[in-house]
């Protein structure tokens, strides 16, 4: 029986300590840049020179520019964020997002992982796969990745580099679009790094809603949303179903979309504007299905669903790393969105204007190795602990991060600390942000601690 259980809820969580506990390169870096974050930064040459410091100063051009990751923002200003000026800023780039087929996954919990996943069974099927993913933990670099390895320093230093005078050009020659903010050069940064290492998949995880998001530039051979809950409501509605229509934003005329179960009325606006573009829909819990554990889940097509798979197709025996009754599900979200995909890859081989990305099977093999493969810390993440003073195995107390930071995934949350973890007492450490449901984050988590220590979100 553990002895004792933090459990640890963050808003953000991005510092990025090493193994003493001192602050790596990025996180050092980090630092630098919030102490000087009201404007663009020409930032000096760090005592390590060299590529550490071209790696600092291109950090922190990126978050010279506006960065609504760190500041207010509500609907008004949201819609201020026109997709025409990510589009212009890609298309002086040379359309890099248009070199490779891309998926899109948006939603409000979930999507990390089930992009993740996907990303995984993609690689292990044979196509050189980009994942785009934020906010990061602890390296902004983890928000890029090919085949699994993050973008290197100097290459997201090469890439500022390169798209930084794009950026400029773009505000004096087309002022009426406005400036770039932190999070297009961002998406822009990665869309061309992907196409300069060849990539012949990327998945693309949106950042906050769908419509306006900066990723929702590219045309997309799948969509794929995970579950919707409330969350940003000063941005994105107040209420369900306008949370929902503005992730249904990434659903694109005639390509297929993929949801995982929803509540009804969000799940009618889904279906409503899915019919609208003419994009067939499948839905999961009645297209397709999954039973099992984390020890051999198994997920199955319900029947031929025209324009998004053309026959029934089953896996078993899948074991899922990531722990909760929720991964489950996005797990099999994954898998179905892979078949989805590699069938669309099939029937469209050779268009004119696809982009080109030979057709390969999906064999059990890689559905299975690309899901236990997967790797995505701070989701129900158990860390053990050595007893101070004690050598052997650590007895206690564990440690669970986690960054649920809504009601619906703080419930989620309590449910998987009860079936996965065994403990005596539970002591809570908490940081959340100003925007976010505090009682609907603390309560379902309260209810199982022994007592709390709070934290300021930064």
């Amino acid at each position: 029986m553990t002895k004792g259980v933090a459990s640890t809820a963050t808003d953000a969580m991005r510092s990025e300590p090493g193994a003493s506990g001192a602050l790596a390169p990025d996180a050092m870096a980090d630092q630098r840049r919030r102490r000087a974050e009201s404007g663009p930064v020409a930032m000096a040459r760090s005592p390590a020179g060299g590529e550490c410091a071209e790696y600092d100063t291109a950090l922190a051009y990126l978050y010279g520019l506006t960065d609504w990751e760190r500041r207010p923002m509500d609907r008004a200003m949201r819609e201020q964020l026109l997709l025409a000026r990510p589009a212009a800023l890609l298309a002086r780039l040379g359309e890099p997002h248009r070199r490779y087929r891309t998926v899109l996954v948006a939603g409000t919990k979930g999507k990390g992982s089930t992009a993740a996943m996907l990303a995984g069974i993609l690689q292990a099927v044979g196509y050189r796969t980009g994942l785009y993913s934020q906010p990061h933990l602890h390296t902004y670099r983890e928000r890029i990745r090919v085949d699994g390895t993050l973008i290197g320093r100097e290459e997201l230093a090469a890439g500022v580099r390169r798209i930084a005078p794009h950026v400029a050009a773009l505000h004096q020659e087309c002022p009426e679009l406005g400036a770039c903010t932190t999070y297009e050069a961002g998406t822009a940064l990665a869309l061309d790094y992907f196409a300069r290492r060849g990539v012949e998949v990327a998945v693309l995880e949106v950042g906050l809603g769908g419509r306006l998001d900066a990723t929702n530039v590219v045309s997309a051979d799948l969509s794929v949303i995970t579950s919707i809950s409330f969350d940003h409501m000063a941005v994105l509605g107040a209420t369900l179903p306008e949370i929902a229509r503005e992730k249904a934003g990434i659903i694109k005329p005639g390509v297929a979309v993929l949801a995982a179960p929803q509540r009804p009325e969000v799940l009618a606006v889904l279906e409503a504007v899915a019919a609208e573009r003419g994009a067939p829909l499948a839905v999961g819990g009645r297209d397709w299905r999954w039973e099992g554990d984390h020890a051999g889940l198994v997920v199955e097509a319900a029947g031929r669903r025209d324009g998004v798979w053309g026959g029934i197709w089953r896996a078993t025996g899948v074991q899922v790393p990531l722990l909760g009754a929720h991964q489950l599900e996005n797990a099999a979200t994954a898998i179905a969105a892979a078949h989805a995909l590699t069938t669309r890859i099939a029937r469209t081989t050779g268009v004119a204007g696809v982009p080109r990305a030979a057709p390969r099977p999906l064999l059990p093999g890689a559905i299975a190795a690309g899901v236990a493969g997967t790797r995505w810390p701070a989701r129900m993440e158990v860390v053990p602990v050595k007893k101070r003073g004690e050598a052997g195995e650590p007895d206690g107390p564990v440690v669970v991060v986690d960054g649920a930071h809504n009601g619906d995934s703080a419930q989620k949350l309590a449910v998987a600390l009860r079936r996965h973890v065994r403990f005596d007492r539970l002591w809570l450490v908490m940081g959340v942000g100003a925007d976010k449901d505090l009682p609907a984050v603390v309560g379902p988590l309260a209810a199982l601690a022994a007592g709390a220590w709070t934290a300021a979100a930064r």
